[in-house]
This record gives structure tokens, C-alpha cells and sequence, in this order.
């Protein structure tokens, strides 16, 4: 059976999904204090499947599914200070499973399907888009040499790096492509040894020594979730393989935290009724070693994860697995 026989399979479970988790509203878990999961409010829109980053001082979520699996284009700002929401202008496609990292205070939006889910897993974008604060609007840049949803991202210095994910005929990937912001241009670098799609991206190491890393995912929707962890050396041109995850993670979210990385959530087809997971894990690169961290007080998937200071946020995500909504934001205070 093929990936996209696959997908078709789990439309089943699509319209459970929605029937189950509703639009939004979702419960919130009670703050625990400083050191555990705070509450945030809610955001201004409930989705899956979304985009987040970083950038300007704020988080920006964007693209993913909506009420009745509406694929979406729109763009949702966070302001983690004032801890208020603005709605921006929305970007020129609708996208869902597409990337996003900020540069010189601007973000920037990657890939993703452009297709509704009902009619299958869609077509891979490989466009680029900047927000532009002056223009209050969306440029499109330099497009990659391949297009690839639920993947790993992230960025050291002006670089730019895309690791994996679900390319051309929806099989998962290995491939590394490489973007240099100063000059506009892609190209590919090495793969990884494990290809895989929903896996996570996160940046983390002290100045001048960050690494590229590319955590957990999957072969296909239904699969087995992946522990893997694999770590890119921007200076040597290497991956190298880390320790293992504590819990397998597909369809989640990833964050670098200082020198440290932390991962959230994810979804486990059969692993309960709802299928998502409310896990969260700090992994600590001098000890090589995943520690736990609380549960997060609402499971989800295909949910925003972002960080400001040490504090880290997961962002509205799906409740139920293959898609359920919600506009939940919560976040942890992350210890030195």
C-alpha cells in the first residue's frame, strides 16, 4: 500500500477527528507555577498543523487547517511580552506542514502541502516566502530545487537548513537542502542516514558552535514513530548520530533552548483514543542525554512551538490525531 493509499485509509479518521475535538474551546490545564506549564489564553484562531518561529520579538504561526479542515493562508503574531495576539496579512497560498524561521528580525515561510487533506496529501511547495513590515506584505524569493512538507528546519548564521520530509511523490526523505540568505541561492548538502517525514528541526549550541538538529519522525501517517536524532555540523559538513529520544515523536515541535534542545507533543495512531501525545523532553548535549520534562495539559499535534528567553510555547495544534483543532497556547519555563 502506498503512502497516498494511506492517507486515503485514514480520511475514516478524519471525520471522527473533527466530530471528536470540535472547532475550539479546548481545556486548559491550571498553571503550575514557575517551573511548570502556564496557560496562555487562547489565540485568535484554531488550527493544525500550523508553522511557527520566531522573529522580531514575536511569534508568528501561520498557514495549517482550520474549521471543517479549510486548509488556511492566514498569519497570527504573538507579542510574548505584552502577551497579546495580532492578526497580519495573510500569505499568497494556502499551506499547511510548511517550515518557518526568522532573520534579521523578519520571518520567512518554507514549503508545505497546498492541497486539502480530503483530496489527498497534496502537492509539496518548494516556495519562499519574507514578510516585508513596509509593504505589510508577502515576497517571494528564490524557490528550492525541490518541494517537501513536514520537515526539519532551522537556521545558523545566514544559512538556512531543510532536512527530510515528504517530497515529490509523498515518499519520506533524507535529503539536507542548504539556503544562504545573503546570496539567494540553494543547494543540496548531505543526507541524513535515516530518511523520514513529521520530524522536527531545532537550533542549539553557544555562539559561534550551533547545530543543526533533526529529531524523531516517521516513514508514513500510521507508522511507527522514530527516537532517532540526528545532528549537522555546519562547520564540518557532518551529521552525526545523538542519543535517542525518550518518547518516539511524529507531528511535533521542536525548539533550541541556549545550548539545549526540547521537544513537544506529537500524535501515535492507536497508542490511545485520541492518539496525540502529551510529552515533553530537554536534551542536554554535554550528557548526551533526554530527560523529561511535565506533560504538557493539552496533547496535540501539528501544533507551533516557539521560545522566548527561556520560556517555551506550544501553539494552538490538533487535539485528535490526522487533524482535530484547537487554539490552546501554553508554555514552560525551561531551568538553567
Amino acid at each position: 500500500m502506498s503512502w497516498v493509499q494511506r492517507w486515503h485509509v485514514g480520511r475514516v479518521s478524519l471525520a471522527v477527528a473533527v466530530a471528536v475535538a470540535g472547532v475550539a474551546g479546548v481545556a486548559l490545564g491550571a498553571a503550575q507555577g514557575e517551573d511548570g506549564w502556564r496557560s496562555e489564553g487562547t489565540s485568535p484562531l484554531a488550527r493544525t498543523e500550523v508553522g511557527s518561529a520566531r522573529a522580531g520579538g514575536f511569534i508568528w504561526v501561520v498557514g495549517g487547517f482550520g474549521t471543517g479542515a479549510a486548509p488556511s493562508a492566514e498569519v497570527e503574531r504573538y507579542d510574548p511580552r505584552e502577551r497579546t495576539w495580532e492578526l497580519m496579512p495573510s500569505l499568497p497560498v494556502t499551506l499547511n506542514h510548511a517550515g518557518v524561521f526568522g532573520w534579521r528580525g523578519r520571518p520567512y515561510v518554507f514549503g508545505g502541502f497546498v492541497d486539502v487533506p480530503l483530496t489527498g496529501p497534496g502537492e509539496s511547495s518548494n516556495r519562499l516566502f519574507r514578510f516585508d513590515g513596509r509593504e505589510r506584505g508577502w515576497t517571494e524569493l528564490e524557490p528550492a530545487p525541490a518541494g517537501r512538507s513536514a520537515f526539519a528546519i532551522g537556521r545558523i548564521g545566514r544559512r538556512v537548513y531543510v532536512a527530510g520530509g515528504a517530497v515529490e511523490d509523498a515518499q519520506s526523505s533524507a535529503r539536507l537542502d542548504v539556503y544562504d540568505l545573503k546570496r539567494g541561492r540553494w543547494r543540496e548538502g548531505p543526507a541524513m542516514d535515516v530518511a523520514r517525514e513529521h520530524l522536527a528541526g531545532a537550533v542549539a549550541g553557544k555562539p559561534g558552535k550551533r547545530y543543526f538538529y533533526a529529531i524523531g519522525g516517521r516513514d508514513f501517517y500510521g507508522s511507527a514513530n522514530y527516537r532517532t536524532v540526528e545532528r549537522f555540523n555546519p562547520r564540518t559538513g557532518r551529521w552525526r548520530r545523538m542519543a535517542d529520544t525518550g518518547t518516539a515523536h511524529g507531528g511535533f515541535g521542536a525548539v533550541g533552548v541556549g545550548r539545549r534542545v526540547v521537544a513537544l507533543g506529537g500524535e501515535a495512531p492507536g497508542s490511545s483514543p485520541a492518539g496525540t501525545i502529551a510529552a515533553a523532553e530537554i536534551y542536554s548535549p554535554r550528557r548526551d542525554r533526554w530527560r523529561s520534562l511535565p506533560d504538557m495539559p493539552t496533547a496535540r499535534h501539528g501544533l507551533g512551538v516557539a521560545v522566548s528567553g527561556r520560556r517555551v510555547y506550544a501553539i494552538e495544534g490538533g487535539t485528535v490525531t490526522l487533524l482535530g483543532i484547537s487554539n490552546a497556547v501554553e508554555s514552560l519555563r525551561v531551568g538553567r
